[in-house]
């Protein structure tokens, strides 16, 4: 089933990385996928049931921060 959902998502995420990369605020060594890495990784802090607000805001700080050049 991800098989057949990541070809899809990609093309969905592809302009979104190729803006960022245009302006500047997506390291260049970045691609769809690994946007769409980021989000999984940030959908899933969100409902971890040990972490509170505070954690999740702070992780999601790290990924973002990660993206950027």
């Amino acid at each position: 089933m991800r098989e057949q959902l990541r070809d899809p998502a990609e093309a969905i995420v592809a302009p979104i990385a190729e803006r960022a990369h245009a302006d500047g605020t997506l390291r260049a060594d970045l691609d769809a996928k690994d946007l769409l890495i980021a989000l999984r990784t940030i959908a899933g802090l969100v409902g971890t049931p040990t972490l509170t607000p505070g954690d999740v805001t702070r992780h999601v700080d790290v990924i973002l921060r990660g993206l950027r050049p």
